[in-house]
């Protein structure tokens, strides 16, 4: 059976993101992209930063019936992007600036991403307001939009 473009989007999203690590066009370099989120922060190693987590969330449906009966559905999926930096005395405010736009430009400007959905769109960051000493922890939320292939199953 065919991936579902629910999948194909999310490896499109990991395959972005990894990026990163590579483009010229960055800033930012990611040690580690995983859709295995941990339970908390002390069981990433060090090593293992700076790292995102890309994790399908949230995903509403609008159905709309066109011409011979045929059901149109649109999915709107929302993906949230946690990101982890480590910086040993505490100055983070620059690498999470620099990791946040690069999130940003990596999934908004993905040929492959684009080639799967309607739009994508930033909806919000949410950080951590300093709480955890020498880390800096945000989420990075994005919708995406995306027609529904019955033949696949989404």
């Amino acid at each position: 059976m065919a991936n579902s473009t629910r999948s194909l989007v999310m490896s499109a999203i990991v395959t972005a993101l990894e990026g990163i690590a590579t483009s010229a066009y960055v800033t930012s370099t990611l040690a580690l992209v995983s859709e295995s989120l941990p339970e908390s922060i002390a069981a990433i190693d060090i090593k293992d930063l700076p790292a995102v987590f890309p994790i399908d969330a949230d995903e509403e449906y609008e159905s709309n019936e066109i011409g011979s009966g045929t059901i149109d559905i649109e999915c709107t999926l929302t993906i949230v992007v946690t990101c982890v930096i480590f910086n040993q005395y505490n100055v983070t405010r620059q690498a999470r600036t620099d990791l946040i736009r690069d999130v940003t430009k990596a999934l908004l400007n993905d040929a492959a991403l684009e080639s799967l959905i309607n739009y994508i769109e930033p909806l919000r960051t949410t950080t951590d307001k300093g709480v955890v000493q020498n880390y800096s922890i945000w989420d990075q939320e994005v919708v995406v939009n995306y027609d529904y292939t019955s033949a696949n199953g989404g």
